[in-house]
């Protein structure tokens, strides 16, 4: 049974969920072409204490059932990406209150260039983290997302890392 506290942050998620969902339809869009999802997503669902939620908005999104820390991922793929890696991140974040990026990297994941930030802010007053992997391959672009309660950000972070290196896009 969730608790008021527990749906309203259940709520606040689904919103950051959904603006980076639109953000990158919106970068995407325009022209003939639609953005569309990758349906060929390798990935292993992160374990217990996490169960997925439906989300109209993502592709997947699992919750803590005890901390209440989601993590989730989006595709989006057209023929012709607009956009680079830090522009769909600005978008991503402009639904956080006083965001505040601490940490920003180049990385790879499954052999494509990423850029991972870890950033700050608020969410109806309440301080959040965030860890976020923005992936341009092949034509899609993937937002990997771990967001938090600042208190309860550590305590689960090792379960997005893994979710990360398991991740498997075409």
């Amino acid at each position: 049974m969730k608790t008021p506290t527990a749906t309203k942050w259940l709520q606040h998620i689904t919103i950051l969920i959904t603006l980076y969902s639109l953000t990158a339809c919106a970068i995407f869009g325009g022209g003939d072409e639609e953005p569309v999802k990758n349906l060929n997503i390798k990935m292993t669902p992160p374990p217990n204490p996490y169960e997925e939620i439906k989300v109209s908005s993502a592709d997947h999104v699992w919750q803590s059932l005890k901390t209440g820390n989601t993590i989730a991922y989006n595709s989006s793929c057209v023929e012709k990406n607009k956009e680079d890696l830090h522009s769909l991140e600005k978008g991503i974040f402009s639904g956080v209150q006083n965001v505040v990026i601490k940490n920003e990297l180049k990385i790879t994941v499954d052999g494509a260039p990423a850029v991972r930030t870890y950033a700050e802010g608020k969410t109806d007053n309440i301080p959040i983290s965030i860890d976020l992997v923005v992936i341009e391959k092949n034509n899609c672009t993937y937002d990997l997302a771990y967001v938090a309660r600042t208190t309860t950000f550590g305590a689960e972070r090792s379960i997005f890392d893994n979710f990360i290196e398991r991740f498997h896009s075409p």
